[in-house]
């Protein structure tokens, strides 16, 4: 169980990342990128794109259903999906894992010491706000 929290933990700071990555290669950060830390991101992009394509093909119908199920929480999606994994998609979301996080750290390693400050200044930015609007969401869904 531990092992697997530890995984979503490390899944939810990859999407952190990459959303911070990608809004950097839009904003200020992405014009003080190199060409190559650009051709990088755009390799690890296609790359993480193909893993999820190849792990949505292993899904069954019940797990498609899973997740298409309105009526579950996003929490409750999570746990019914880890009690319905194959031993093969286990082993296949942790190669996923992993090889995601050899990337990150290459990325990481092209990086200046200025470009790793503003990424975490921007993953803290994106925190926040999602934090907010969470907050704000929540608010919201118990006036009504």
């Amino acid at each position: 169980m531990k092992s697997i929290v530890s995984k979503l933990v490390l899944a939810v700071f990859t999407v952190i990342f990459s959303i911070s990555v990608a809004t950097a290669q839009k904003g200020e950060l992405g014009k003080k990128l190199t060409d190559e830390q650009k051709a990088l991101l755009v390799q690890q992009k296609q790359e993480n794109t193909d893993m999820k394509k190849a792990f949505k093909a292993t899904l069954t119908a019940d797990q498609l259903a899973i997740l298409q199920n309105a009526a579950l929480t996003a929490k409750e999606k999570r746990e019914a999906m880890k009690a319905s994994l194959s031993a093969d998609q286990k082993v296949l979301l942790k190669t996923n894992l992993e090889a995601r996080k050899v990337e990150r750290q290459a990325f990481m390693a092209t990086l200046t010491a200025e470009q790793k400050a503003n990424i975490k200044k921007m993953a803290r930015k994106i925190g926040r706000e999602g934090v907010k609007a969470r907050m704000q969401k929540a608010n919201n869904g118990s006036k009504g």
